[in-house]
């Protein structure tokens, strides 16, 4: 266990260290590329040193940004959005001809922003952290014992193993969103707060205590989890891992 939080943290310290690599690198090639109105023909103007430079420096943002939060997180979106975005030149004495400037300043000053805006958040601590990295490893860890327990008909554990996912992912939740938790909070009291703050929906709030209580059944050996047969409980886990965990 120990060894797995060693590793995230150092995952979380390489990647506050290559961030500010790429802020440095980004600044000097901000200062090497031009400006729309210093160009008199793109396709000739721009070193092809300039623009290998910019697309090395292009890439390692990616590869970082996509191997920390993943190609479907915003962060990683508006990033390529950022560098991305299309700057035409229209050609003075050639009124039909306009040219997309690849890597321009205005390119690289907005690519420069957005990276900047994401190692703040990071130092704040406003992004995942490497305590939740962990946790969400941990819940991936006990999910794949209960679907296990399912296939040896260990349904109460497979139960009682969800509960406790869904209980810590949902105070997870509320802290992240700045909602006070409680030491001794009820879950109904919780996703009531998450729904307050348009988190989550009604619909969603009441499936989440519906399989919750389930968990509750199987803790408590109540009589009503009689009534769950596997199948119910392979419902339970697959709703967990991805509707609750992806919150």
């Amino acid at each position: 266990m120990i060894n797995e939080i060693d590793k995230i943290k150092q995952k979380e310290s390489f990647f506050k260290e290559r961030i500010n690599q790429l802020l440095i690198e980004g600044k000097g090639l901000y200062d090497i590329t031009s400006d729309c109105k210093d160009i008199d023909d793109p396709m000739i103007d721009i070193p092809t040193d300039t623009i290998m430079k910019c697309k090395k420096w292009e890439l390692s943002c990616f590869n970082l940004l996509r191997n920390y939060f993943g190609e479907t997180h915003h962060f990683f979106k508006e990033f390529k959005d950022a560098i991305n975005k299309t700057v035409i030149f229209y050609h003075p004495l050639h009124e039909k001809r306009t040219t997309v400037i690849p890597y321009s300043k205005f390119n690289i000053a907005t690519a420069l922003a957005c990276l900047s805006y994401i190692n703040e958040e990071t130092n704040m601590g406003l992004i995942l952290n490497a305590k939740s990295v962990y946790e969400a490893s941990l819940f991936s860890n006990l999910l794949d014992q209960a679907f296990g327990l399912i296939e040896m008909n260990y349904l109460p554990a497979a139960a009682i193993y969800a509960r406790l996912i869904i209980e810590n992912k949902i105070k997870d939740t509320c802290i992240l969103n700045k909602i006070d938790v409680p030491e001794k909070s009820k879950i109904a009291d919780l996703l009531v707060r998450l729904r307050e703050k348009q988190i989550i929906d009604l619909p969603t709030e009441r499936v989440i205590q519906s399989k919750y209580d389930i968990g509750t059944y199987a803790a408590h050996g109540k009589e009503e989890f009689k009534k769950y047969g596997k199948k119910e409980i392979l419902d339970l886990l697959e709703y967990t891992r991805d509707k609750i965990l992806t919150l």
